[in-house]
């Protein structure tokens, strides 16, 4: 391929990859800047800053950080050591990631179920144990990963050389870990800081109200005021985003060959149950579910619409996410390696320290003369969760991508294949597992997301994490907990589904 062809089609690729990165994400990132003129007041930048220093409004600020910064550390001293012990065994491992198909509802919902008899309920510590046991199998999986890829050499090199055990941790195992583990606490605390379904749910109500929270209540209860609701947004980022930069600018994975078994064939049964064993507490709704609710045709009426629209929901943000994230790495691909992929990587990434409410703002600011929240809209649910989800993924899948096996694609062309059939035929084996699971663990976590789907649904669009919000407002808890086991079993097939796709 002729160099200027190959500049042509680079070029056309990361135009179209950040199309709607600009739609969706920068342009309502600007709104929330120019809220004193969308909203007709007088804006003046004393007045901006005055309103972002509003006593009120600090106080919500250091009570996210501090919920954040909590659930992060204890996250990481307990997922530390869980992903030190296993290390050793690549399955438990990757099953240390089923709870992040958990919906957020349903973990909210299950956590109301266990406390629900106890002083803890609707209570910051409910907030923090529930944020808690969500985030420890994430950081154990990075942590474990990690550790995972240190050469067994290393260690015993060290060992010979009369190191002991405290030694050889600080010198061999710790310099490869922490990367993943700082890596992990960036990743939980914005996580937490953007925490909206388990707050609203277990932290009932103010004083335990984070930014998220305050957000929704500044522009879907009460008195509309969208320039607090943007205030509150712009803080959101600044704490999102942070971290994440921090993370970006001063720690560097160290890469070195993983040498880890092919198979977990070898691996204790007991280390798959203790990695499964974060999944337990969701289980309460089969402990709690009313078989007579389950068979009875009123409640199969009731969810069979919010049923259909979840569902079609949650596979085409998850085919969105991934598709887009495709483009993305295609465009990065095709970029030569050096300082202008690494500004077109960072760019693609930024959307992580962006919370779903801010966002949701952001765009009805953007696209108020089309969109209307109160009315609902699915386009708008679609495109902010697929770019809610298109940075875990991209993050996911650009490694993949980026190990190819230039050698075979040359064979191929040299056969006569075009680019295409050369990439089908020699790459797409090897990553067909990656994105079909991708687009699984998406969408199941996407059937539970209960923010954006309570900043733009409407009576005539409800869906079955808000059916579930209502009903347990309601005190119909039977038929909550029916809709919530129904909504862990469809997660749970989409998560371990796609492990069994050959």
């Amino acid at each position: 391929m002729s160099a200027p062809r190959r500049s042509f089609i680079s070029t056309a690729l990361v135009i179209a990859a950040f199309l709607p990165w600009f739609a969706v994400f920068f342009v309502p990132a600007l709104s929330l800047l120019r809220t004193g003129q969308l909203t007709g007041t007088d804006w003046t930048l004393s007045g901006f800053f005055a309103g972002l220093v509003d006593p009120l409004l600090l106080a919500k600020v250091q009570f996210t950080a501090g919920q954040a910064m909590l659930s992060a550390l204890i996250s990481c001293l307990v997922g530390l050591p869980l992903g030190i012990y296993l290390r050793h065994s690549p399955r438990a491992t990757d099953w240390l990631k089923i709870p992040f198909g958990v919906p957020t509802l349903v973990a909210s919902a299950a956590w109301v179920s266990i406390l629900s008899r106890t002083s803890m309920i609707y209570s910051f510590e409910a907030v923090l144990m529930s944020h808690v046991v969500l985030n420890i199998p994430w950081v154990a999986s990075l942590v474990a990963e990690a550790a995972g890829g240190v050469p067994v050499g290393w260690d015993e090199l060290a060992r010979s050389l009369g190191a002991r055990s405290f030694t050889r941790w600080r010198t061999v195992y710790f310099p490869v870990i922490a990367p993943a583990l700082f890596s992990g606490f960036s990743q939980v605390f914005i996580l937490c800081s953007m925490s909206f379904t388990l707050v609203t749910l277990l932290g009932g109500g103010p004083p335990v109200e984070t930014l998220e929270a305050a957000i929704f209540a500044s522009v879907r209860t009460g008195t509309l005021d969208l320039v607090t609701g943007a205030n509150l947004s712009l803080w959101q980022l600044v704490l999102s985003l942070l971290p994440w930069l921090a993370l970006r600018m001063f720690w560097k994975p160290i890469a070195i060959p993983a040498v880890r078994p092919a198979s977990g064939a070898a691996e204790p049964r007991w280390h798959r149950v203790l990695a499964l064993a974060w999944v337990a507490p969701y289980a309460v709704f089969f402990k709690d579910v009313e078989p007579t609710v389950l068979v009875s045709s009123k409640f199969w009426s009731e969810i069979r619409d919010p049923l259909l629209l979840s569902l079609g929901l949650a596979i085409s943000v998850g085919v969105l996410a991934v598709l887009w994230s495709s483009l993305a790495i295609a465009a990065l691909s095709s970029m030569r390696e050096g300082r202008r992929q690494k500004v077109v990587e960072v760019l693609f990434l930024l959307p992580s320290g962006v919370s779903t409410l801010t966002l949701s703002l952001g765009f009805w600011l953007a696209y108020s003369a089309w969109i209307d929240p109160f009315e609902g809209s699915i386009a708008a649910l679609i495109f902010v969760q697929a770019l809610i989800f298109f940075p875990l993924v991209f993050r996911w899948l650009w490694p993949l991508a980026r190990l190819r096996s230039q050698a075979a694609l040359d064979v191929a062309r040299s056969l006569g294949a075009s680019p295409l059939r050369a990439w089908l035929e020699v790459e797409w084996p090897r990553l067909r597992q990656p994105f079909i699971h991708a687009v699984a663990l998406v969408s199941a976590a996407s059937t539970g997301e209960l923010a954006a789907v309570s900043f733009f649904s409407s009576e005539r669009m409800v869906t079955l994490p808000l059916l579930v919000s209502r009903w347990l407002a309601q005190y119909r808890f039977e038929y909550a907990h029916g809709v919530a086991a129904i909504l862990l079993v469809i997660s749970g097939v989409l998560t371990l589904g796609s492990r069994w796709e050959r």
